[in-house]
Parts: structure tokens; sequence; C-alpha cells
């Protein structure tokens, strides 16, 4: 069931490089589907969908409802990797179960979210301990993840969503991150991949976010005839958050997230999720790829891949309860 790291990356990389020409509008026509009904002011016909309400789809397919799984953490680090595996079980909402099962040495940890509530398992202490609700930004595990980069609606929560002003560009750097031994070379293509739009000699530009303040990120591959939509997400006063804002990069036939970058408050990019490989079910994508990296630290990422998917599970309310924290979920 595990899936070893030389495995994961060369997927990753080329998901990675596929994304570099991707073209960016702000507002496609047919995210209109999941905004209100709206008139313009000359009451020619609909306005523009409510970013608000683009966001709470981009999250419903993030979250993917109901769901229980399988979740592979490879954790890179200068000189070493890491591996976890671990059971999720969540209401798709603000609740979610974890459950280590290995390495041996971190079987038994479990962790609980129910909203700000965030709480540890200790299978050697025996006992259960509350985090503070600051601690879900925090690092899962020591890796590149965050609590909230696995549970929970904080994107729609804590933020204010608009729509970024990137109309006809080009959103690119995505390969710029690199890829891991085996895969391409950072800011270089995987070996055959010749995008149309990269950089000069066929290679993807290495540098910075377009003008226009879009995401240093670039829109993977599979993107509707629409582009991408990019929305811009600002804090929400007195929200739990260490960022200044954030940027999302949403397919705009599908409303599904493609990648995610978080500002520090000085307006650099410190953390960036890539999201692929996407499980349909219904009127739900959702991702079982996810690769973090650390924007600031070289050579500091995260793969987690989603396993064993059951969408639209049937969890009972004692999952996310104490005596479920410490004894598991039925």
């Amino acid at each position: 069931m595990k899936r070893r790291h030389g495995k994961v990356w060369p997927l990753a990389a080329v998901v990675l490089w596929a994304v570099a020409s991707a073209t960016v509008t702000a507002v496609p026509a047919n995210a209109a589907a999941v905004a209100a009904e709206a008139v313009t002011t000359d009451g020619s016909g609909p306005a523009a969908p409510d970013a608000s309400a683009v966001l709470e789809a981009v999250v419903d397919n993030l979250r993917g409802g109901p769901m229980r799984g399988t979740q592979t953490f490879v954790v890179e680090r200068p000189g070493r990797i890491t591996e976890y595996v671990m059971e999720i079980v969540t209401d798709g909402g603000e609740r979610g179960l974890i459950r280590i099962v290995a390495p041996p040495r971190e079987a038994g940890q479990a962790f609980l979210m129910d909203g700000d509530d965030l709480w540890l398992y200790n299978p050697r202490l025996g006992r259960s301990l509350r985090l503070p609700p600051s601690g879900r930004s925090g690092a899962f595990l020591g890796s590149d993840v965050s609590y909230n980069d696995i549970v929970g609606r904080d994107l729609e929560n804590d933020y204010i969503a608009a729509f970024a002003e990137t109309e006809g560009e080009t959103a690119e750097g995505a390969a710029a991150a690199g890829a891991p031994e085996g895969g391409a070379p950072a800011g270089g293509a995987p070996e055959g991949a010749a995008p149309e739009g990269g950089g000069p000699e066929g290679g993807a530009p290495a540098g910075g976010a377009p003008a226009g303040g879009a995401s240093e990120g670039a829109a993977p591959e599979g993107g509707g005839p629409d582009g991408v939509i990019v929305l811009e997400l600002t804090p929400r006063p007195g929200a739990p958050t260490p960022y200044g804002r954030v940027v999302v990069g949403v397919d705009g036939a599908s409303l599904t997230p493609r990648w995610i970058d978080y500002y520090d408050q000085r307006g650099q990019v410190v953390k960036r999720l890539t999201l692929a490989e996407y499980l349909e079910a219904g009127q739900r994508r959702v991702p079982q790829l996810m690769v973090v990296e650390d924007r600031i630290r070289e050579g500091y990422r995260t793969v987690v891949r989603l396993d064993d998917v059951v969408l639209d599970a049937a969890v009972p309310e004692t999952c996310f309860t104490l005596q479920a924290l410490e004894r598991g979920c039925p």
C-alpha cells in the first residue's frame, strides 16, 4: 500500500511541468453556475460570478465531502526522506480524525480536528493533549503540510475572496520549483518534455510572479476552455492566520483547485501547494496528489498521496470524539 518516493516523484515532476503555459483569465463565463443568479445594472444579463461562491466550490472539491481514505506523506529534507502512512476520516467540513499506522515508532498517534479545537493523542503517554487554535497552521508531523491543508475550510472561513486582475496573462514559474532526484532538474523540463510556451530554449521561466499580482505558480494541465481563474484571498480581521494573502489557481471549467500560494506579510511566497490526479465523483473532483513546497528553504517539500478513497462515506458522529481519538473510529 505504501508508495515509495521514487515512484511518486516522476509523476509530480511531469504535473509541475505540464502547467507552464496555461492562460489565466479573471472570471470565466461557466463559473457563473456556482454563483447566485444576478443581473447587471443595465439589466442586460447575468453579472460576473461572486468570488466567494467560486471559493466555496473550490473548497468543496478540495475537501471532497464525507470521506475515508489512506494518506501517504513523503517528507523531503536535505539528505533524508521520511515516510508516514495514516488513516483519515473527515466530514468534508471542519472535522477530521487522523491516525498514524506507519512507521512503527509513530504508529498509534492520532489527531482530532473539530473547528478551532485541535487534539493530539500520544500512545506512549496514554493521554490526549489539547493544542491551541493557532496550531492548525503549524507543521504536521514536522512536514511542510499544515493541519489546515488536510482538514477544514479555513480558506473560506478566514479569508475574503476577490478575483485577481490577471486577464490575458500567462502564469509561469511552477517548474522553477524543481523536481526530486530522478525527475526534472530544478528549472528544467522532464526528460523528453518540451511544453509549448516555456522559457528560453524550451525551459520554463525561472522566476517570479507575473505582473498584476498573479501567483508565481502555474495552472496545471487540464484547465477548461475558459482558462484558469485566479482568486486572491486576504485575511479577515482577527483571523488566526500567519499569512498576508493567499493566491489560488482554479480550473475554470470544473472549479477545482490547481495551485495555492501562501504569502507572508512582506509579500513573499513562502509556501506552494500543487494539486493533481483528481478523483471524480458526481459534481466533485477531489485531488489525490498534493505537493507542498517550502519556498524559503531549498530542498524542503512534502508529497501527499490519497489512496483507498471512499467518498460520501457513512461517517458516524462518534468518529469525532475524544474516545475515537484514543481508540479509533469504527
